[in-house]
């Protein structure tokens, strides 16, 4: 993918809204603690947010740099939207599926961001 395709591509990530696109920092917070926090929630609570819980650790996966453990929670926000939200499947993978273009554009699979924006 040329150079020019590459920053077409950033700006269509750049209008998404998902976790990449919120302007959380790394600086801003700790990285490890939020991840723990995140993991008691899935481990502990039966909560209805569960989707959102793994979105969110995908993106602090993505910021301790762990981008392979990224895509790991990404398929289980796919899993729950398939198990608890099959009826409204398109609508409930915005958010994972303009997060799972992210991952891939920062792996450099920039054909796998695009399938994910497209």
């Amino acid at each position: 993918m040329s150079e020019i395709r590459k920053d077409t591509l950033k700006a269509i990530l750049l209008e998404l809204e998902c976790h990449f696109t919120w302007n959380l920092l790394k600086e801003d917070i700790d990285l490890f603690e939020v991840e723990d926090t995140i993991g008691q929630q899935l481990e502990f609570l039966t909560t209805k947010s569960r989707l959102a819980l793994y979105n969110l650790l995908a993106y602090v996966k993505h910021l301790k740099g762990q981008n392979k453990d990224a895509l790991e929670c990404l398929e289980q926000a796919e899993e729950i939207i398939q198990q608890e939200h099959s009826d409204k499947e398109e609508v409930r993978s915005l958010v994972t599926w303009g997060n799972y273009a992210w991952v891939y554009y920062h792996m450099d699979q920039l054909e796998e961001a695009q399938k994910y924006t497209d």
